[in-house]
Order: structure tokens, then sequence, then C-alpha cells
């Protein structure tokens, strides 16, 4: 049970090897309902009760593996009912998600896929000052910027 609750809740967004995301690319109608699905279905439900959305957690986590995460995070938080879901998401899947989307910060990161025009237009659609997020991002801190955008 607990293999699959690790491979249940730790979410990946792996882009091909080499290969950059692109930040300001629209997200496509399925990416948005992949994404509101993850959120919902986390915050939606106990530790346990996740055990039963493996599957399909999953699936809807490599639909979007290919989404900057920059982009994944804003369209979480810039969107009110996703946001109020992040809040409701237990804390060891919390935990478990955060790792995984930090993850993919990193490999974003190294790729030099994270610039300061990006981190200004991911701040206005979050409504966040870019001031109180910069520093989190350029120490490469993206637990604390989730915890940040989940607690506001």
């Amino acid at each position: 049970m607990r293999v699959l609750l690790l491979t249940l809740i730790t979410f990946t967004l792996f882009a091909q090897e080499g290969q950059k995301r692109d930040y300001f690319a629209p997200l496509s109608s399925e990416s948005e309902a992949n994404i509101s699905y993850i959120i919902d279905t986390l915050g939606s439900h106990s530790t346990l009760g996740l055990a039963f959305y493996s599957k399909s957690l999953n699936q809807a986590g490599n639909n979007v593996d290919f989404v900057h995460p920059l982009t994944f995070i804003g369209f979480i938080f810039s969107n009110p009912h996703l946001s109020q879901k992040a809040k409701q998401i237990a804390s060891t899947p919390w935990s478990r998600f955060t790792k995984g989307v930090a993850g993919s910060f990193d490999r974003a990161a190294q790729r030099h896929n994270i610039t300061p025009d990006m981190v200004t237009d991911f701040a206005k659609k979050v409504n966040i000052p870019e001031e109180e997020i910069e520093p989190l991002i350029a120490k490469r801190q993206w637990i604390p910027l989730m915890n940040t955008l989940r607690n506001r």
C-alpha cells in the first residue's frame, strides 16, 4: 500500500531529455482538464482514499508532462476553485505532490528555462508581488514557493 501511495502521489512533470518546455504556450483545454482533475482529486480524498485513483491520477500526470512548471502551478493558483482545493490537500499527498513538481522545476532551472520575464508574468497571473516569490525562485526553493502560494 505504501509503495502504491508513493507512486500515486509523486507527480513528476518530465519534458523529453534536453527539451525546454514553453512557458508562454497556452494550455490546451485537455491540459487544463488534467490539471484540474489532479488537484480536485487530491483535494477531495483522504490519503488512503487516493489509492483508488492511482491509475487515473498517473495518467493525468503523464498527459501534462510537457507543461512548464510555472504554467502548471500558475494555472492552479490563478484559479480560485483549484487554489481552494490545493489548500484542502492533506499533508502527505501535498508533500509528495510538491516534491514531484519541485523535480520538474529543478530540470527547468538546469536548462535555464526559468527567466525573469517568466517570473514577472507568473507573479501577475497568480496575483502575488514579484518581490515575494523572486527570492524563492532565485534560490530554487520550489517547495516554499508552492507553500507560499497555497497559504495565500
